[in-house]
């Protein structure tokens, strides 16, 4: 049920393994049964929501999810899209991994497609199915070096929930480095060179 992936964009991660786990942050469900949000932060990575998400409780109000090693636990706080079959991410920092469990709300089998984009560019696309009845499982993408992720958007055949939203956020490469440290260096260059400027005139 796993489609094939561009290897040169990025890496598909299909099970919430330990490696997956301890290179990512997990970026918990708001306030489960308060009011809907449209968007959710931990400080460091600001998400929103292209459409208000309903919190919710498995066991609670959501019957059931999955187990490991499908999914990281029976009964976490969800994210309902309240009958949207579409949602997308936006990030106020690049990330260059980004996955969260899905589950459709229907008992029966339904197509999930993520679409990653580094601004206005489609990274790549990854493809699941996903039995209502079987439980939730992992969408989720690792960038290659060189690339990063500013938006993904999940699309569904339903309305669905997610949960166990995670991210790395991208560090830039090297040569990346280099050249905002040499823009660093020149901008303080010009503010010293200013100052010289004008106390000499004055």
């Amino acid at each position: 049920d796993l489609a094939a992936v561009p290897a040169s964009a990025f890496t598909q991660v299909t099970s919430p393994d330990a490696n997956y786990l301890n290179e990512t942050n997990l970026l918990g469900v708001t306030a489960p049964n308060g009011p809907n949000r449209g968007f959710v932060t931990d400080g460091d990575l600001y998400v929103t929501f292209s459409s208000m998400l309903d919190p919710r409780v498995v066991g609670v109000d959501w019957s059931t999810w999955g187990s490991p090693p499908d999914t990281e636990s029976s009964a976490p706080a969800i994210w309902y899209t309240l009958g949207a079959t579409s949602v997308t991410f936006s990030f106020d920092n690049p990330v260059s991994t980004w996955g969260f469990e899905a589950e459709p709300n229907p008992f029966s089998t339904q197509n999930f497609t993520v679409e990653y984009y580094q601004g206005a560019t489609l990274v790549g696309t990854i493809s699941r199915s996903i039995d209502g009845n079987a439980g939730a499982r992992l969408l989720a993408a690792k960038a290659t070096p060189g690339t990063w992720f500013t938006s993904v958007k999940v699309t569904s055949d339903t309305d669905f929930a997610m949960a166990q939203l995670r991210y790395t956020l991208a560090v830039p490469e090297p040569a990346t480095w280099a050249m905002l440290i040499a823009g660093f260096g020149m901008v303080g260059y010009a503010a010293r060179r200013r100052r010289s400027i004008a106390s000499q005139s004055a």
